[in-house]
């Protein structure tokens, strides 16, 4: 998890921030930029990520929520709840199309 956390620091500006949040959960925070700006973030570190080999012949993936404060809400608590709650919608789509 070390090595995939400092390679998500060296994928986001200075001003950003990424920590490990759970077991192999990170959270980002992106001061001064909407929704659509950090989807657009995301999308191109997903891109570059699901490329690079953490462990050779391993290929990783993630899945991602957005929330934005103050936007979808104001307390950390809900923020994070809904990013969840959206990353796993994002995950069942994903599935579908998979099948």
């Amino acid at each position: 998890m070390k090595r995939i956390g400092i390679w998500f620091e060296k994928h986001i500006r200075k001003e950003d921030l990424v920590a490990r949040y759970g077991g192999d959960e990170f959270c980002f925070v992106f001061p001064g930029l909407n929704h659509q700006q950090v989807e657009e973030v995301m999308e191109r570190i997903h891109a570059e990520f699901v490329t690079k080999k953490f462990v050779e012949g391993i290929t990783l993936d993630f899945s991602y929520g957005i929330a934005s404060f103050p936007t979808d809400a104001s307390d950390i608590d809900k923020l994070l709840e809904l990013a969840d709650g959206r990353m796993y919608r994002k995950k069942k789509l994903k599935a579908l199309r998979e099948v």
